[in-house]
C-alpha cells in the first residue's frame, strides 16, 4: 500500500511541478548556439550550479557536453 502511495505521489509531483518548469526553460549550447528544451525528467536529475542556474547537459546537435545557462521563455 505505502509502495502505490509513493508512485502517486511522484506521478503527482511530476505532472503538476516538473512538466510546467520545464516548458518555461530552454537552454543554449555555448559551442554550437543551438536552441533546445529538455524533458522534465532529464531537467531534474541533471547536475546544476546553484546560484547561476546552470545544468550538465549534452547538447542534441553537436553531443558537446558542458554547463548550459537555463533561460525563461517569455
Amino acid at each position: 500500500m505505502r509502495f502505490l502511495i509513493s508512485i502517486i505521489a511522484a506521478i503527482v509531483i511530476y505532472i503538476v511541478f516538473l512538466k510546467p518548469m520545464a516548458k518555461k526553460y530552454y537552454f543554449i549550447c555555448p559551442s554550437c548556439n543551438n536552441r533546445f528544451k529538455v524533458s522534465p525528467i532529464k531537467m531534474s536529475t541533471t547536475t546544476t550550479v546553484p546560484n547561476f542556474y546552470k545544468h550538465k547537459l549534452r547538447c542534441p546537435s553537436c553531443g558537446n557536453k558542458n554547463y548550459m545557462k537555463q533561460i525563461k521563455e517569455e
